[in-house]
């Protein structure tokens, strides 16, 4: 809705693609910023039913096997956690470059930055996370 208010303030700088993905990363941003102020102890049980009574429905699937899933978790959550340890800047970068697929000049457009730093702060941000996680990598496949 945002974008759709706003499309006046469009200047053509940059791809509107660019300028859409940054209305909407503000908001994500803003939307975790208030989620942590107000949520932050309170958790849901993804088996209760909406009433509470704790009579989820289950259904059988083809998960892989509970060995298989741990691993998976562990390492989501090693990933999860070699995130959080990146500054903020570094990890944008590296989610918009490795995970969003955005180009180069589309991140710098995004961040406000050149594509020289773009660059730099992708290549350190991927160098901290090869450190964090190639011990816990090393030691799960071992």
């Amino acid at each position: 809705m945002k974008v759709f208010r706003n499309i006046r303030g469009f200047r053509g700088d940059s791809s509107l693609k660019t300028w859409v993905f940054r209305i909407a990363l503000s908001e994500v941003l803003n939307r975790l910023r208030w989620w942590k102020r107000r949520y932050r102890s309170s958790t849901v049980s993804l088996d209760d039913s909406s009433n509470g009574n704790g009579n989820g429905v289950c259904v059988s699937d083809s998960r892989p096997s509970p060995h298989r899933a741990l691993e998976s978790k562990e390492e989501e959550q090693a990933i999860q956690r070699a995130l959080a340890r990146l500054s903020k800047e570094h990890r944008s970068i590296l989610i918009l470059r490795d995970i969003e697929g955005f180009s180069y000049s589309e991140i710098a457009d995004v961040a406000g930055i050149s594509i020289g730093t773009v660059k730099s702060r992708l290549a350190r941000a991927r160098s901290e996370m090869k450190k964090t996680l190639v011990r816990y990598l090393s030691f799960q496949r071992v």
